[in-house]
């Protein structure tokens, strides 16, 4: 949340009314998918949490796969309806919003890399290494500052989209490659 709220900060700051509100329907459509990803972590965190209390590696792997392929069962249909029809879907909010359908499409990038990633934020914090989830969250938001302050008032709406999809990435990424490690 933290991500979205400071990227509509600085675009209120830096652009006008017109981006703000299509920037927020364009997030409010990605976050159906991310309200997805966040009940598999809710789920599925007591399950790693118990299969890391008894040392079971394998299950931890399974609970991880498991959560990605319902994920993407579930989340697949909007997924696409964003990526090969955005200007209709935005068109639903009124004649200004296709417009961000270029954002959209970006930000829908960065909640696949959510998706493909599975839990892995939750997987680090039940397993006892929330060090690294406090890390991996300090890290993305120096870099959200740092690309919001030069992608949103260079490329606007795109550079907001695009400062939301690179941090969800490196969080999510960062938090995968450890898991895997």
């Amino acid at each position: 949340l933290a991500i979205e709220w400071l990227t509509m900060l600085i675009v209120g700051a830096r652009g006008d009314a017109a981006m703000v509100g299509q920037l927020r329907t364009a997030l409010q459509i990605t976050s159906l998918i991310n309200l997805i990803v966040v009940t598999f972590d809710t789920v599925m965190g007591p399950r790693i949490a118990a299969a890391h209390r008894v040392d079971d590696r394998a299950a931890i792997r399974r609970t991880w796969r498991n959560s990605i392929v319902m994920m993407i069962a579930l989340s697949a249909p909007l997924l696409l309806v964003c990526l090969l029809l955005p200007e209709w879907l935005l068109g639903l909010f009124g004649p200004e919003f296709p417009a961000a359908a270029p954002a959209l499409r970006i930000l829908i990038i960065g909640q696949i890399i959510n998706v493909l990633t599975g839990p892995a934020g939750s997987t680090l914090v039940m397993t006892g290494q929330e060090a690294w989830s406090l890390r991996i969250s300090l890290a993305a938001l120096v870099l959200l500052g740092a690309l919001g302050m030069t992608l949103i008032p260079a490329l606007g709406l795109i550079g907001a989209a695009w400062t939301v999809t690179l941090v969800i990435a490196f969080r999510n990424l960062a938090a995968a490659t450890i898991v895997l490690r």
